[in-house]
């Protein structure tokens, strides 16, 4: 059972298993490091608090579009260890309240932002880079919890956002932010869920109906160098597509460098079976043909019966449209 220590207002917590998350460094200082794989256990304990509002979707993804509503966690020391191939590893734990985890249980999607959440936790904390082709590994826990001893004071501002505060605070970070005219709000990590509907209606939309088209652009397109000729033309979208099976769920992530969340509409097609993805920016295309540029591209899927709805998040920190189906 989780100990309160009194003196100096210390939590010690003590994590019961939930799930695991297998991914791999892909950037980190020490390049003896590129390509360890890295477990992380997303774990519980009822000391860690929760949000201020219950979960409820209709309620809580509108918040999470605008960073108001987040899952609060505590991330461990870095443990190193084996996989089961006695390859050299790193494990490190996220610790959340248990009511919180019953609410990823429920919910597919909050489980696939808890993931997200951990990731980049874990990628702030120790300042490296994790691919995002994670797995789940048919494990409760890798490895024994940590006992994470904690200031009381802390484990209160215990989510993503004061992280990122302490980030910016962070003195290499300053200069950086200084030479470069950086402003680090701009650069976080931006999750927008997005519900989207048949009938050809164009895409994209919030759990509230509003238009992400009317949200603010979190990130600045990315420079595209052009010769002068070139100027007028528009420039070809180079992006790559992954589509992973989860059973139920189909997961499509689109990325692209050229990608700005509210240039993006989707439409569902329940005659053909595709996802229609348009890019509304003039200046960029998708393919070309006979010196017409097309803006559309067809995503194909395949579904047992017919769609009433799709779900999307366009995370910006990645550039990514991410499609649940």
């Amino acid at each position: 059972m989780a100990a309160i220590t009194e003196v100096g207002k210390v939590i010690t917590l003590d994590p019961k298993p939930g799930f695991v998350v297998k991914t791999k460094i892909i950037e980190a200082k020490d390049y003896a490091l590129l390509s360890r794989k890295v477990f992380i256990n997303i774990c519980q304990d009822s000391q860690v608090p929760t949000p201020e509002i219950e979960f409820d979707p209709a309620v809580v993804f509108p918040l999470i579009i605008d960073n108001k509503w987040e899952i609060p966690l505590i991330v461990s020391n870095i443990k190193n260890d084996k996989d089961k191939k006695g390859v050299a590893s790193i494990v490190v734990d996220c610790c959340i309240n248990p009511i919180c985890f019953r609410w990823c249980q429920v919910s597919e999607d909050l489980k696939t932002i808890l993931i997200e959440w951990c990731i980049e936790a874990v990628e702030m904390a120790y300042s490296y880079v994790f691919d995002r082709e994670y797995s789940k590994p048919k494990m409760l826990a890798k490895g024994e919890l940590s006992k994470t001893e904690i200031q009381e004071s802390e484990i209160k501002d215990s989510g993503l956002q004061k992280r990122l505060k302490d980030i910016q605070e962070n003195e290499i970070l300053g200069l950086l932010e200084e030479t470069n005219d950086i402003d680090m709000e701009e650069e976080l990590p931006e999750l927008t869920n997005i519900k989207g509907e048949l009938k050809n209606k164009p895409l994209i939309e919030e759990l509230s109906d509003m238009s992400i088209d009317s949200l603010p652009p979190k990130l600045s397109k990315p420079e595209i160098t052009t010769s002068k000729q070139d100027l007028n033309q528009p420039q070809k979208i180079d992006f790559t597509l992954v589509i992973r099976k989860t059973e139920p769920t189909q997961i499509i992530q689109i990325s692209s460098p050229q990608f700005n969340g509210s240039d993006l509409s989707l439409q569902l097609s329940p005659e053909t079976q595709e996802i229609i993805l348009k890019n509304l920016d003039s200046s960029l295309y998708f393919t070309r043909a006979n010196n017409i540029y097309n803006d559309t591209i067809s995503i194909p899927f395949v579904k047992s019966k017919p769609l009433d709805n799709i779900n999307s998040f366009f995370v910006q920190s990645e550039q990514s449209l991410y499609i649940f189906i």
